[in-house]
């Protein structure tokens, strides 16, 4: 069997047609992970972001986040001094958004919290990033770790 030009151009169009449709199909079932969802918030506020990060360098000494791996938890230990902070932990999973965790930061007599992880929770690498305040003053924290 010969095939002409004619028809040959149209074989190829109709292939082509069908693996864009494909594409498009295929790319609007992939999510998007998108770092912060509202990255244009985050970049008017930068200076404020930058002072609080200032001043937790500050107390960078005073302040111990490690991964317990026998009861998968992570502790985070206060300096006595920095018992009265309040604020936010975010458990940051840089690979996969939909992982974050928010909790609000509760100090116990000690000046520390212990954060409990779930069984499924995945191995690898965490951000552990903490917004507090003290009298009025905004800091942050932030560190790495590997579960």
């Amino acid at each position: 069997m010969k095939i002409n030009w004619g028809s040959g151009i149209a074989i190829f169009y109709s292939l082509f047609v069908i693996v864009m449709i494909l594409m498009v199909v295929k790319s609007t079932q992939n999510k998007v992970h998108m770092v912060q969802d509202n990255y244009y918030d985050k970049d008017l506020n930068y200076e404020e972001f930058r002072l609080k990060r200032e001043n937790g360098a500050v107390f960078k000494d005073s302040i111990r986040i490690d991964y317990q791996s026998k009861d998968n938890s992570v502790l985070i230990q206060f300096s006595e001094t920095l018992a009265e902070a309040k604020g936010k932990i975010l458990l940051f999973r840089p690979s996969n958004q939909f992982m974050d965790k928010q909790i609000e930061l509760k100090l116990n007599d000690e000046a520390s919290m212990r954060i409990p992880l779930e069984e499924n929770t995945l191995r690898g690498k965490w951000k552990v990033q903490i917004d507090w305040n003290l009298d009025e003053k905004g800091f942050y924290n932030e560190e790495i770790i590997v579960i």
